[in-house]
């Protein structure tokens, strides 16, 4: 709906060397902010900076094909793995037993 509307408007705004300017400034800001980490700030959280990372981009793809996407795609990908009754079962008695195990550690 948002593309049949607005779709022509926002790929001008895409091209508008406003909108590039900005686009590369926050860029540039995201990436001076990395840059200027530390070798410890880097190891003690590399996780968290490149999830920050992975998220800038990842929102600004998704601005620049505003204009296009036209199927909601699912943010997970389905597990392909096949677990058998008799896995699962023997899963189930493991967490039950889990579970025991806890709750007698815990009221005892």
């Amino acid at each position: 709906m948002f593309q049949a509307k607005y779709g022509p408007q926002w790929k001008r705004i895409l091209d508008s060397p406003v909108y590039q300017a900005g686009t590369q400034f926050l860029r540039n800001r995201a990436l001076e902010r990395l840059a200027l980490l530390s070798e410890s700030e880097i190891e003690k959280n590399s996780r968290e900076h490149i999830g920050e990372l992975r998220g800038i981009l990842r929102h600004e793809n998704d601005m620049a094909t505003l204009h296009e996407m036209t199927e909601f795609t699912i943010p997970f990908e389905e597990e392909t793995e096949y677990i058998s009754p008799e896995q699962e079962a023997e899963q189930d008695k493991l967490r039950a037993k889990f579970r025991e195990e806890n709750r007698k550690e815990r009221y005892a």
